[in-house]
């Protein structure tokens, strides 16, 4: 598989293993898990919770990936990313409670979900200085708002990304689609000999 950049790989990846997560734990993700299509949208994915006896539209959940390389005894999550989705959240019309936002961390040892939608009232912001942009320099820094966010405080999943498993696992997906479409036409000796 054939990424333009960093970012876009990144990006593929988390969205994989989600699907791969809405499998192995769908007491967690039991309704339509959709994604975002644009390439710098201010959240990844997202499902709609719907009340079983009415099927009214309960709540919206919007779920922000990252994929760490690195174990930390505390995460981050950047002022400017809640901001964001504050600011989608505004724009839409819709208020605090109806819309939950999730920070889903792949670490190397386990994946974590914190729900950061109050955040801004319990957390307290820090600074620190960061990459500006990790996927596209790990050397160009700049000082960033940030809230911590341990381990502790958030759900905790027996799930570690396999970044070679999934890419395998499209790589075969596609060689089974064109296998398929090859069946379905005739090939030139058919068509000349058949």
């Amino acid at each position: 598989m054939r990424f333009t950049d960093d970012y876009e790989k990144r990006e593929w990846l988390g969205r994989e293993a989600l699907k791969e997560l809405q499998e192995i734990y769908p007491e967690y993700f039991k309704y339509d898990l959709r994604f975002t299509t644009e390439k710098y949208a201010d959240y990844d994915a997202f499902y709609f919770i719907i009340d079983e006896d009415t099927q009214k539209l309960r709540k919206r959940v919007w779920i922000e990936i990252k994929i760490r390389d690195t174990n930390y005894d505390e995460y981050v999550l950047e002022y400017k990313k809640l901001n964001q989705l504050i600011k989608k959240r505004d724009e839409l019309f819709l208020t605090e409670d109806d819309v939950i936002f999730l920070y889903l961390n792949y670490t190397p040892n386990e994946t974590i979900i914190w729900n950061i939608s109050k955040i801004k009232e319990e957390g307290e912001v820090k600074s620190k200085v960061m990459n500006k942009a990790t996927s596209t320099s790990r050397k160009d820094k700049m000082n960033k708002k940030i809230y911590y966010l341990k381990p502790s405080d958030g759900k905790r999943l027996d799930y570690v990304l396999n970044e070679k498993h999934l890419l395998r696992k499209y790589d075969n997906y596609l060689l089974d689609k064109v296998k398929e479409q090859i069946k379905k036409k005739p090939g030139l000796e058919d068509i000349l000999f058949g």
